[in-house]
Order: C-alpha cells, then sequence, then structure tokens
C-alpha cells in the first residue's frame, strides 16, 4: 500500500532515515514528505511509534495543481476509496503552503465533490468515519486517507509549556539533523520544558511515543508494539537536560513524569558557565537545544550566555561531537572564534515558518 509521511521542509532525509528504522522500509523524498510503500500493519506501526511527522496516509493519488481545476486531474485509487470508503461518512480537508489562486476551504469543497463522484459514500463535516487530506506545498498536491484520527505532531506529555515551547516534532528532528544515535551521551542545556530530552528519551528507549494516547487511533494498537517505561534499576543515563531557570526544570520534570520517561534523563538547574563541571572533559557526544534568541531586551543577557557556551562545549564535547541548534547573526558572529566548525546552515520549514538550524563540529 503506498503512503506518505508529511513532515519538515529540508528535513527529508530524516523522514526518510526513521522510516527505515521503525519498519525496514525504504523512501523516496520530495520537498516535506516521504513516499512508501508498506503494509496496513507496518504503517500502523510506524504511526504509533514514528516522531518526525505530522501525518501519514494512505496515498489516493498525487499531481501538479496550479488552479484548482487540476485537482480533477489528479487520478484517485478507486481500490483504496472502495475498501475504506464505501458506505462511510467523510471530510476532506486540506493543508495548504506557497502562493495559489485559491485557499484551502476551496480545495476542501472541490475534494469533496470528487470524491463523491468515485465512491459510494456520504458527506458528515461534524463525525465523519473517514478524514480524507489533500496536502498542497507549492504545486506539487498530494490526497490520502487519513487513517490516524489526530495529528501526530502533538504529544500526550506536553501538558507544561511557556511561550517559547517548541513542537515535539521539531524537537525530534533537531536531534535526528545532530545525527543522534542510541546510547550517545547527550545534552540540552536551555531544556525548557523538556520537549528535546523527552523525544531523545522515547527514541533511545524503543518506548513508542504515542503509547500513552492509544485510544485516540483509529486502528487498534497491538500490545506487542509496547515497551515498559521505566529504566532498570542502575543503569547509566545518557540524556541530561539542564536549563538555568528552575521553572523549565520544573516543567520539564512534570513533562518527563507524564510521558513516564522520566528515569531515563537527569534533570538539573545550570547555568551556562557552569557545564563544564557537570561533565568530564570530551565526554558529551551531542548538544541539541534552542539556544536563547536576542531582542532589544535581551540582547546583553543573550550575548553574555553566547560567549560562555562556546568555551564551555569546546571543553565538554567529544572530538567530532556535535552542537546543533537555532541559529542567528549573533550566535554566528559568536561562535567565530571558537574552536567548534560551523559545518552546515540547515533551513527547514513547517507552514509559514522558516527555522535556519546551525550545526557546529568539534
Amino acid at each position: 500500500m503506498k503512503a506518505i509521511c508529511i513532515g519538515y521542509e529540508g528535513a527529508e532525509a530524516v523522514l526518510k532515515r526513521e522510516i527505515k528504522e521503525r519498519i525496514d522500509v525504504s523512501a523516496k523524498t520530495e520537498p516535506s514528505i516521504a513516499l512508501l510503500d508498506a503494509d496496513e500493519k507496518q504503517l500502523q506501526k510506524l504511526a504509533f511509534s514514528g516522531q518526525s511527522f505530522s501525518h501519514i496516509l494512505f496515498l489516493l493519488g498525487s499531481g501538479k495543481i496550479k488552479s484548482l481545476e487540476d485537482l480533477e486531474k489528479i487520478k484517485l485509487d478507486k481500490k483504496i476509496l472502495e475498501k475504506y470508503l464505501k458506505n462511510k461518512t467523510f471530510r476532506a480537508d486540506c493543508v495548504r503552503l506557497g502562493e495559489h489562486g485559491f485557499n484551502s476551504q476551496d480545495v476542501g469543497a472541490k475534494l469533496g465533490e470528487i470524491i463523491l463522484d468515485n465512491a459510494e459514500c456520504k458527506v458528515n463535516l461534524q463525525k465523519p468515519d473517514v478524514k480524507i487530506l489533500c496536502y498542497i506545498l507549492n504545486e506539487n498536491c498530494y490526497i490520502g486517507i487519513d487513517f490516524v484520527g489526530f495529528e501526530l505532531d502533538k504529544r500526550y506529555y506536553k501538558v507544561y509549556t511557556s511561550a517559547v515551547s517548541i513542537k515535539a516534532t521539531f524537537g525530534f528532528n533537531l536531534l535526528m539533523l545532530g545525527d543522534y544515535k542510541k546510547n550517545q551521551i547527550f545534552l540540552d542545556p536551555f531544556c525548557d520544558c523538556g520537549t528535546i530530552p523527552i523525544e531523545a528519551a522515547y527514541y533511545s528507549s524503543g518506548i513508542p511515543v504515542h503509547r500513552m494516547q492509544k485510544e485516540k487511533f483509529k486502528f487498534k494498537v497491538e500490545e506487542k508494539q509496547e515497551i515498559k517505561s521505566k529504566n532498570k534499576s542502575g543503569k547509566t543515563i545518557m540524556i541530561f537536560a539542564f536549563d538555568p531557570q528552575v521553572r523549565n526544570v520544573t516543567a520539564c520534570r512534570h513533562n518527563s513524569n507524564i510521558g513516564q520517561v522520566d528515569n531515563f534523563i537527569e534533570l538539573s538547574k545550570v547555568t551556562t558557565d557552569w557545564l563544564d563541571l557537570k561533565f568530564e572533559q570530551d565526554q558529551v557526544d551531542l548538544v541539541a537545544t534552542v539556544v536563547p534568541q536576542p531582542s532589544k531586551l535581551t540582547l546583553k543577557q543573550v550575548t553574555k550566555t553566547y560567549k560562555e557556551l562556546f568555551p564551555k562545549l569546546e571543553i565538554i564535547l567529544k572530538k567530532g561531537g556535535t552542537f546543533i541548534t537555532v541559529g542567528n547573526k549573533l550566535l554566528e558572529d559568536t561562535g567565530s572564534s571558537s574552536k567548534l566548525k560551523l559545518e552546515k546552515k540547515i533551513k527547514i520549514r513547517k507552514g509559514q515558518q522558516i527555522l535556519e538550524l546551525f550545526k557546529y563540529r568539534k
């Protein structure tokens, strides 16, 4: 069965890697998506455990779209329509990115008409049996069945947040773009509410990230896909979540406890100038974080933080170790005299937001 996973534009390699690791299927990528061919059980397993994408769909059809009329030219898989929509109710929605001469509501309405012409089904906008999603990125159009029932970038554990909290899928993509591997020593020195360390804990432990909300899935989650969530007593902790502010450490502690991965994470209130006292020299494999971003009000403090951060990372990172974060000009200027090499700038996009990541190597 053909399917697509929708993720971040610029991070397609993460989608491809995760699909291979989770279900041993080789995917092809196009901007912001991965195309794969797998059986229904494999796709359900991927949906239950995957961390890098917001949607996974049974693919009905794809094509180029410049006008609303082009939607009618996309050939839909009638066998899939017959299997999943016959005598069912549905609604059609659209996620649209780019400049177009039509809006998402227009697409949803038009797609609804097309589905009605091709399947024995009825419309129900309130409580449909099946949700059809049309995903448009510029001129690329993909139509599929959302067999999950909710957006997969939502996390059960994210109860305590802040104004600068990031999406879980972004946190996971940041980890993977930093080449994170299981059993590496990982640090987030500005952990905020804990998103990145918690995503690292799910990934490294093998615990399905959606295990706490399996009742939301439209399919029955098989018990064998679950893994016990408690760290064995005495096992070395490899994930460190630090933050200069007590309220953020507290939020991270609550969220990791809700997500039942608290035993995999060491939390502490640590300011930037103390980082080298928490680790041995050349101990840390990866630092992935969202550093404080400068503004007119915070420029002086953020400049001080950046100047403290680079020398500490030079000490604690292993040779070949990685530091990846959301970049800006101040960070680039501050790091230019560091022993860490700015190896790559990575632009990623989700929705209307475009972020530039800086990847440093020791």
